[in-house]
């Protein structure tokens, strides 16, 4: 068979592959737990918080009491069976928290995160490509302003058990100049000890490239659903969130969608052509 039509009997294929990394795939392959047991609920949550450790750098041997939890706060607020965005479980507790969060970190001057369950819980939802959102909603914006997923190893780092309090950094924000420790204590907020490995974590290593929130992740039925990409992949990703939530017209956010979609089916097809 000539090249040329090689390349046009794959194409359905490679564009069937990139479809399934698409936001509302809905095909036969398609991952259904309407109807999973509790048993299996809990097993599908721990491949996913599993995934959210490998995509956050942080190691699970290190952090195995976090993790419990986190799976604990998958189970709980229905990480699996959520549809959509603003509808799931953990969500009204996770508005409040990113208010405080905004409040906080403008008043200090220095980064405020979220406790390890409650952001390992919101990166699992938003990595679920069959996630439904309703526009650009205000703690989607406050998660990229302030951070909060990118900074996700370093409230894993700070976890305690049963302390699910905002957690204040030395890591400044903007140009601001961190006040005094003693000048900024708060009610419900923890303040890491300057003298800890977590603090100087917070204070020096760069954030990690956890996924940007909705951005849906994966190919694959069942827990690897949620599943890490490469840097092509995940550029395709931010494309495709920033033609579903950017500030542009119709016609605009249209051609986004489709050049989004004509790249995605570029790049599959040279990467089947360059394994031959």
């Amino acid at each position: 068979m000539p090249p040329e039509q090689q390349t046009s009997a794959r194409t359905p294929v490679d564009q069937l592959a990139y479809m399934r990394l698409m936001k509302g795939y809905r095909g036969q392959d398609s991952a259904d737990y309407s109807n999973v047991t509790p048993e299996q609920e809990r097993e599908y949550c721990k491949a996913v918080v599993e995934k959210v450790f490998q995509l956050c750098a942080i190691e699970r041997s290190d952090n195995e009491d976090c993790y419990n939890a986190c799976v604990d706060k998958c189970v709980s607020t229905g990480v699996l069976r959520a549809k959509v965005w603003e509808e799931w479980g953990g969500y009204p507790d996770l508005s409040q928290k990113m208010a405080r969060i905004a409040a906080l970190t403008n008043q200090t001057g220095v980064y405020h995160l979220l406790d390890a369950e409650t952001v390992v819980a919101a990166i699992a939802v938003k990595m679920n490509r069959t996630l439904k959102i309703n526009g650009n909603d205000n703690v989607t914006t406050l998660l990229l302003k302030y951070k909060v997923f990118g900074l996700a190893h370093v409230s894993a780092k700070a976890w305690h058990i049963g302390d699910t309090k905002i957690i204040r950094t030395n890591k400044p924000y903007g140009k601001s100049t961190p006040p005094p420790v003693e000048d900024t204590k708060v009610s419900g907020i923890r303040q890491l000890d300057p003298n800890s490995k977590s603090d100087d974590t917070a204070q020096t290593m760069p954030e990690t490239r956890a996924p940007s929130p909705q951005l849906e992740v994966g190919g694959i039925p069942g827990p690897l659903l949620w599943s890490s990409r490469g840097p092509v992949e995940m550029l395709l990703g931010d494309l495709e969130h920033l033609a579903n939530v950017g500030n542009m017209d119709d016609t605009t956010r249209q051609k986004l969608r489709v050049l989004t979609l004509q790249a995605g089916h570029l790049f599959r097809n040279m990467e089947f052509k360059r394994r031959e």
